[in-house]
């Protein structure tokens, strides 16, 4: 099998019950998740060996997200910590017609915030054949928009192929912002 690096961000969702509202509820069910995440862990159920990189706060809900990703099989050798806060979304379940809704509160979270690239490159993609990252990475600050293409060069000079879900988000950025070039 495979070694695999994703990085993005991993958030903490908040979700309503099936056809209730965010504005009526009075629950909401915590899970942890996020594109390149949800990835991770469905390459370790297929037994690739799979790396989670990433940066949480070192808190409770950081070491959540360590757990949670070990839980599935998942290596967090390159999960940073420190920062802020963790990104959350709020999601209102869809039913039948009614698509499901969703609310960031990513701004300001501990990945978002990363200005560097702080992992050192030979480390991150020593041996590994598949580095994984998505278009919503780019989309979190200018800074990410040029991080993501310095770790895809990184990841291509060490001999990895390069997967990307190009992963459009327009409640992170427009259509002229994430066509524009300036990387």
């Amino acid at each position: 099998m495979g070694k695999v690096v994703t990085l993005g961000e991993i958030m903490l969702r908040l979700s309503t019950d099936s056809g209730v509202r965010i504005a009526q509820t009075e629950n909401l069910h915590t899970h942890y998740g996020g594109g390149e995440a949800n990835v991770a862990i469905s390459l370790a159920n297929y037994r690739h060996e799979v790396y989670f990189a990433s940066k949480v706060p070192e808190n409770a809900l950081g070491e959540g997200v360590r757990k949670h990703l070990n839980r599935y099989g998942v290596r967090t050798d390159f999960l940073l910590t420190g920062g802020p806060r963790l990104g959350t979304y709020y999601m209102e379940t869809g039913i039948g017609e009614r698509a499901a809704s969703v609310i960031y509160d990513r701004a300001g979270s501990s990945f978002a915030l990363m200005t560097e690239n702080d992992w050192l490159s030979e480390d991150l993609f020593k041996n590994v054949d598949i580095f994984h990252v998505s278009g919503i990475t780019p989309a979190l600050s200018s800074h990410w928009k040029e991080n993501t293409v310095r770790l895809i060069k990184a990841a291509k000079s060490a001999g990895c192929k390069i997967s990307l879900d190009i992963n459009y988000r327009g409640k992170l950025w427009t259509q002229k912002e994430a066509g524009r070039n300036n990387c």
